[in-house]
């Protein structure tokens, strides 16, 4: 029975591609390159989901506007039939930006979590989490921080500590969507709550934190409260001079953050003899 599958595999895939051929062949009947390539995608998909069918545990997900498929093993942990498969293929379509499928699946996973008997918090968070990652890069900020303080509650049902790499994640998004809503207050608000976060789990000195310190900076900076950017600037740079030296991209990023920061202040000494006197 399985050698009468696989012969049938190989058929459909031969004929298929026989059939790729002939309509490449005739491409200049069509009435434009872009009907073409969707007529070509459907052959191209179809080739390339038989091909992976025949992997053990094999998927594959085709860009539906241009007919690329990418393709990936799915862990052997995760079940066909348990939200954790379509909280995973969520994940990717999001990697290929693929936002409304995305969105699907991730919904499916959620709803699927909700009705279970013995919900997991932890994963109902991440859930949460992905959900306000899509709506984020959708630029639909509202339901981003709505779905974000979902991920939060869910997450706060497991650990009461505000710190840790998950919650400090939740926030770093919470504060990026606020950023990126141009709502610089509330953006400070929790680039703190992630820098506290950081202080607590990695130190004052580690490069981690010298990026939650440029964060904060950047807050104050876009508020026009250029003194206070100038002075978290300059934390930030005291961490990663010494742990990164003077040569690195970020060390020579976080000079040029501090001029612009100085140049806005506008002292009057320059910032090169400020900097020297400053290491």
């Amino acid at each position: 029975m399985f050698k009468n599958i696989k012969k049938k595999r190989e058929s459909l895939i031969l004929i298929l591609i026989v059939a790729t051929l002939i309509m490449a062949a005739y491409k200049d009947n069509f009435p434009s390159r872009h009907s073409l390539m969707l007529v070509l995608a459907t052959p191209v998909t179809a080739i390339a989901g038989l091909a992976l069918s025949g992997r053990k545990g094999g998927l594959a997900v085709a860009d539906s506007m241009t007919g690329q498929v990418y393709s990936f093993d799915q862990p052997k942990w995760i079940n066909p039939d348990s939200p954790s498969r379509n909280y995973y293929m969520g994940l990717r379509y999001l990697k290929i930006a693929n936002y409304p499928e995305s969105l699907d699946f991730f919904k499916m996973a959620l709803n699927e979590q909700l009705e279970s008997s013995k919900p997991n918090h932890e994963e109902t968070a991440k859930i949460y989490n992905s959900l306000g990652s899509v709506c984020y890069y959708s630029e639909e900020y509202d339901e981003a921080i709505d779905y974000y303080h979902c991920a939060i509650n869910a997450y706060g049902e497991v650990s009461r500590q505000q710190t840790g790499e998950i919650f400090t994640a939740f926030c770093q998004n919470m504060a990026r969507t606020y950023f990126g809503q141009e709502n610089y207050e509330k953006a400070l608000e929790w680039y703190q709550k992630v820098l506290a976060a950081e202080e607590e789990t990695l130190g004052l000195g580690h490069p981690h934190t010298a990026a939650a310190y440029d964060n904060i900076a950047r807050s104050y900076f876009f508020q026009k409260d250029y003194r206070l950017a100038l002075t978290w600037y300059g934390r930030s740079y005291g961490i990663l001079l010494r742990k990164l030296g003077d040569e690195h991209p970020k060390t020579n990023l976080a000079i040029a953050n501090m001029k612009t920061a100085y140049k806005k202040i506008g002292l009057p000494e320059p910032f090169e003899q400020w900097l020297r006197e400053m290491s």
